[in-house]
């Protein structure tokens, strides 16, 4: 069905240029496969989510998502 919206991310980081899908996100909730909450709940700050989380390691994060935009070649 139409993507989630973790895999709408996933299309776009992978620079994915076009997606078919057989039916709506709509019609796939009102089968009992809906994701809920999670738009509403991703928008809000992260120490607000429903799930604790904390940064680590962010430098490194930085190095690579920096690696990713200037690769070597």
């Amino acid at each position: 069905c139409e993507p989630c919206p973790m895999c709408w991310m996933a299309i776009r980081y992978a620079r994915i240029d076009r997606v078919h899908y057989g039916c709506s996100a709509a019609t796939a909730s009102q089968m009992g496969f809906g994701h809920g909450s999670l738009p509403q709940e991703v928008a809000r700050p992260i120490g607000e989510r429903g799930v604790p989380a904390e940064p680590m390691m962010t430098a490194e994060a930085v190095a690579a998502l920096e690696a990713w935009l200037n690769p070597i070649g």
